[in-house]
């Protein structure tokens, strides 16, 4: 298999910056983008949808983004500033959650769109002890700010 390299020009994976509300079937968060590129808005719904999953599961499975069902994205090619986000849970099965996204800027960039999120057991390439752990300083970190 050939890999892919991609770079985001983002001085760092992680986009939210804050959890402003959570419960059983939605989740809403903050992510502060500063030059960002035009995908970090995707980028943002999903980690906050993956980060809801994660929290439903006790952090007891990996949690990825699996596929976008409907995406709408402005026209701009740069982000900057505060973004509300929000997931709201439309479905799950045994290994993955359907959530509508949406993503609102400062200025009106408005983002929308339908995610599925995916989970599976930790494994050799996604390791417990170290992604557990990781996700839940994660979440306390971003529930504190």
């Amino acid at each position: 298999m050939e890999t892919l390299k991609i770079k985001s020009g983002m001085a760092h994976f992680r986009i939210l910056s804050k959890i402003l509300a959570v419960s059983s079937d939605e989740m809403a968060a903050e992510a502060e983008l500063d030059g960002a590129p035009r995908f970090a808005g995707l980028e943002a719904m999903a980690q906050t949808a993956a980060l809801h999953a994660r929290h439903i599961l006790g952090f007891e499975r990996h949690a990825f983004l699996l596929s976008v069902g409907r995406c709408q994205m402005p026209s701009m090619a740069v982000l900057s500033g505060r973004f509300r986000v929000a997931a709201v849970l439309r479905g799950r099965s045994s290994a993955a959650f359907s959530y509508q996204v949406a993503a609102n800027g400062p200025g009106g960039e408005d983002f929308d769109g339908d995610l599925l999120i995916g989970t599976t057991a930790y494994d050799h390439r996604f390791r417990k002890e170290a992604l557990k752990a990781h996700y839940q300083r994660i979440w306390n970190r971003l529930r504190q700010t």
